[in-house]
C-alpha cells in the first residue's frame, strides 16, 4: 500500500525537518528558509524547492508575502498531517481524549493554559498538535492570541467529533 499519502518523497523529508524542528506546533514555527532546508535535510536545492511548493499548494506552509524575505513556515495543518507519522504519537486520539475532557467539564469555554494544567502529562507541543487537530477538524472554535493562551470554545460540534469516533 501506498504510504506517502500523495506525498512526494522530497515533500515528506522537509514535512518531517519541519515538524521535528517545532518546539510548539504553532503556526510561525519554526520560521526558516530554503536554505536552511537544504542544509538540513541534504535534499538537492531543485527538490527542496519544488517540495516547499508541494507542501505550499496543500495549505500546509506559508512564506513571506515580503519582497526581500525568503522566510517560510508550518501552518497547523502541517502538524495535523505529519505529527502522527514523525513523532511518535497520534495527535487524533489525543484530540478525542481532550475533546472528551472538555466535554465532561461542561464548560462552554475554555483557555489552553488551563488545558495544559489538566494534562501534565502533555509536553506542549504534543497538547499544541491535539488542539491544532481539534481546531481543524472543526471541533472547537479558537480565538488565538499573540502569547499563545487561547481561548476555545465547545459546543455541538465538540460532541459530534466524539460521537463520530465513539
Amino acid at each position: 500500500p501506498d504510504d506517502t499519502g500523495g506525498w512526494s518523497s522530497a515533500a515528506l523529508v522537509v514535512a518531517e525537518f519541519l515538524v521535528k524542528s517545532s518546539k510548539t506546533a504553532r503556526k510561525f514555527d519554526p520560521q526558516t528558509s530554503i536554505e536552511n532546508i537544504v542544509a538540513g535535510t541534504g535534499l538537492a536545492e531543485e527538490d527542496a524547492r519544488l517540495a516547499v511548493l508541494d507542501l505550499e499548494d496543500g495549505g500546509l506552509i506559508e512564506r513571506s508575502k515580503t519582497i526581500s524575505s525568503r522566510t517560510l513556515w508550518p501552518l497547523p495543518a502541517l502538524f495535523n498531517e505529519f505529527d502522527r507519522r514523525f513523532m511518535g504519537f497520534d495527535n487524533e486520539k489525543d484530540a478525542v481524549v481532550v475533546a472528551t475532557w472538555l466535554l465532561n467539564q461542561g464548560l462552554r469555554q475554555i483557555r489552553s493554559a488551563a488545558i495544559r494544567e489538566a494534562f501534565p502529562e502533555l509536553s506542549q507541543r504534543r497538547l499544541n498538535s491535539a488542539l491544532n487537530y481539534l481546531e481543524g477538524a472543526k471541533a472547537v472554535q479558537v480565538q488565538h492570541f499573540m502569547k499563545g493562551d487561547d481561548l476555545l470554545r465547545v459546543d455541538d460540534r465538540t460532541r459530534r467529533f466524539i460521537k463520530n469516533r465513539a
